[in-house]
């Protein structure tokens, strides 16, 4: 069996920074989107605009996120630094870590009924035709009272 130190001293640095650098565009671009998404709503709902799309799917993104960025810590110290991770950032890498896990599951959701609350308060209603679902992601359409026919 190889050992740990073995298997990243085996790895160049140019090709660790590169593969870090992937792992880090991939984290930042699951951060990036339901930032946006979550944005592009709640400007629509306190405009009043005709349509406000919930799409639940992009919000499981953003705990894939967290979770990648502080794990993103444990690479860079493993292959680049090439130290052991010290004790209190390694508690917070997995801290963070599961966080990010649990947001996962929690956060489509807690946006999901915390909208759709807010929408249905100001007389929104499902367009069921305009909404879609696939596995167990959806977007979820809401629109004034009349504008889905």
């Amino acid at each position: 069996m190889v050992a740990k130190a073995e298997i990243s001293q085996q790895t160049s640095r140019p090709t660790a920074a590169a593969i870090l650098l992937v792992f880090f565009s991939v984290a930042g671009i699951c951060l990036i989107l339901p930032t946006v998404a979550f944005y592009h709503m709640m400007v629509a709902i306190f405009q009043a605009d005709n349509n406000v799309l919930i799409d639940k799917g992009v919000y499981y993104l953003f705990g894939a996120g967290i979770a990648m960025s502080f794990l993103l810590l444990d690479g860079i110290y493993n292959s680049l630094i090439r130290q052991p991770v010290p004790g209190k950032i390694k508690q917070a890498v997995g801290a963070t870590a599961l966080l990010g896990l649990a947001l996962i599951v929690i956060l489509p959701t807690t946006v999901h009924y915390a909208s759709a609350y807010l929408l249905e308060q100001r007389g929104y209603e499902i367009c069921e035709a305009a909404s879609s679902q696939w596995l167990f992601v959806r977007d979820i359409v809401y629109t004034i009272p009349g504008a889905c026919d």
